[in-house]
């Protein structure tokens, strides 16, 4: 017996055993992203890093890296969360 395309995918998995001892697959650490407070300049206080970002101007991914530590300010901008403010 010959059998060609798909089929010979679907018969072949029918014909495996299935696991007794099947683990369930790990809870996420984080089941939802929930986003942080930004403050910009100690004075104004934006809910996400993306509405801070978009208020300055710029993309997301600058005021991460000053958020970071990687840059000490953003374009004469310091930037913290709020929670360590």
């Amino acid at each position: 017996m010959v059998i060609y395309g798909s089929v010979a995918g679907i018969i072949h998995r029918e014909m495996q055993p299935e696991p007794v001892d099947k683990e369930p697959k790990p809870e996420p650490k984080n089941k939802r992203y929930i986003p942080r407070p930004v403050v910009v300049d100690g004075e104004h206080e934006y809910p996400s890093v993306n509405a801070a970002a978009k208020a300055l101007g710029c993309i997301p991914g600058a005021l991460n890296r000053t958020l970071s530590g990687q840059t000490a300010s953003y374009k004469g901008h310091t930037v913290k969360y709020a929670d360590e403010a």
